[in-house]
């Protein structure tokens, strides 16, 4: 995306991080929190991954803007437990969420067929799950000009051909001052997905009505906001 108007903030005054110097903590000095496998995804590029849970351990490899992250366990506040390589290792909870940080919506144009999402930016990678024609895929990175990585929802995520995404058209939120919601139907009466900021890029899926558009969020859920509170954004 060529402009971010919605980043994640990343503190500038953590002095023990993933990127910084700090004591060895001993693996066995703290008590784990027990937890089903799920995943969690890099908020930005370089994320160290350790082999164990502090930054005076070794660094294994880094992690890249939205990486998926299997995560074996939360080892302590600071520090999670995660599946890297096929190897246990460790990374900093300051540098990973819940959620990726999607950048641009697309539809699927494929004329109707499905939309191969594959391992790698290529045709020759395997198929992992496919994006039905006319569906809405959630663009994490753009790879190269060719190929853009995609998130599925989940843990799903993957390359799809750029040559099968239109990508939606872009508006700006406003809020003058005002309590704005993303909801669930066009309407005020409609349950409250979350709240909205100023500033913010919404991705419109449907400007047929003059008071409510329909907009992507997620992972190409449809949620909708109340048009009066929305400016084109210009590309």
């Amino acid at each position: 995306m060529k402009s971010k108007l919605v980043k994640w903030t990343l503190a500038a005054s953590l002095a023990t991080s993933a990127f910084g110097l700090g004591a060895v903590a001993s693996p066995s000095s703290n008590v784990e929190v027990a937890q089903a496998a799920y995943t969690m995804f890099s908020i930005t590029d370089g994320v160290n991954v350790r082999s164990g849970p502090g930054t005076g351990y070794r660094v294994l490899g880094q992690l890249t803007f939205n990486d998926p992250i299997s995560v074996i366990s939360k080892y302590n506040s600071a520090w999670s437990k995660i599946s890297y390589k096929g190897k246990t290792a460790y990374v900093s909870n300051s540098w990973i969420a819940s959620q990726p940080n999607v950048q641009e919506y697309y539809t699927v144009n494929t004329g109707g067929a499905n939309l191969n999402v594959r391992s790698g930016p290529g045709t020759s990678y395997s198929i992992l799950f496919k994006k039905s024609g006319g569906s809405i895929a959630a663009m994490l990175n753009k790879t190269n000009s060719k190929w853009y990585r995609i998130w599925g929802g989940g843990s799903r995520v993957g390359y799809v051909s750029a040559a099968y995404l239109e990508r939606l058209p872009a508006y700006s939120v406003q809020t003058e001052g005002v309590k704005l919601y993303l909801r669930t139907g066009p309407g005020s009466t409609y349950t409250k997905i979350r709240t909205l900021t100023d500033y913010e890029v919404l991705y419109a899926v449907n400007v047929e009505s003059s008071r409510w558009f329909a907009v992507a969020y997620a992972d190409g859920k449809i949620g909708y906001v109340n048009a009066k509170y929305l400016t084109p954004f210009p590309y």
